[in-house]
């Protein structure tokens, strides 16, 4: 399926990469994590150029997906919701419990951060087994969760986070300070409790750029 997807995808790519040549899907990356170009170089920086325009191709833009995670029902289906929507790219959960890193082992393996890793570790166990296919690793960090998500942002990881827990709330939620960030990368926020009727429009923001486009990707 693999070698399929390539043959029919490179002259699609070609139109969008006049420079490529050729391009394999090695079986190692699960035919998606890893992506091999051969191109006719031109000009200095163009091999960059590339690659800027494979991460703007759909699922192919990302290379790793982040979920926050805090033990709330919100953060439990932002979780589910990236296992099932990663396009076989791995899946960190990180955990923000707020407070400064000690430099006391003790504090560390008996503290606060032992008790909510253990927690961490649970929700990790229980995707690996409803996705045995997919990597999914987990780190708990000191501060706050905005600064932890912001910091992992960048062009090829898509940040998951879980929408707001009561209807009434600022509009300057976790997930809307993180995609205004000026720093380039994709959130997606995600409700609690996914619609159960059947959708009557999606509605997506196109202004011709390759994340308008990527996001016309993932609402169709």
């Amino acid at each position: 399926m693999g070698a399929a997807i390539e043959r029919l995808f490179l002259p699609l790519q070609k139109k969008l990469m006049p420079e490529l040549i050729d391009m394999r899907l090695p079986f190692e990356g699960v035919f998606h994590n890893l992506m091999l170009l051969k191109i006719r170089k031109d000009y200095p920086g163009q091999a960059r150029k590339v690659a800027h325009t494979v991460w703007g191709l759909g699922q192919a833009m990302f290379t790793k997906v982040i979920a926050g995670w805090d033990g709330s029902p919100e953060s439990e289906a932002a979780a589910d919701w990236a296992a099932e929507h990663s396009g076989g790219a791995p899946l960190t959960l990180v955990h923000a419990i707020g407070g400064k890193p000690t430099g006391s082992e003790y504090l560390q393996a008996s503290g606060e951060r032992s008790a909510e890793r253990t927690r961490l570790m649970d929700a990790a166990e229980r995707l690996r087994a409803s996705h045995p296919e997919l990597r999914v690793e987990t780190e708990t960090v000191h501060g706050s969760a905005i600064d932890a998500l912001g910091e992992r942002l960048a062009p090829d990881v898509l940040v998951v986070v879980g929408g707001p827990d009561h209807p009434r709330t600022t509009r300057w939620t976790l997930g809307s300070r993180l995609a205004g960030r000026h720093d380039g990368g994709t959130v997606a926020v995600i409700p609690e409790t996914p619609a159960t009727e059947r959708r009557v429009a999606v509605v997506a923001g196109v202004d011709g750029s390759q994340a308008s486009l990527a996001a016309v990707d993932v609402a169709a």
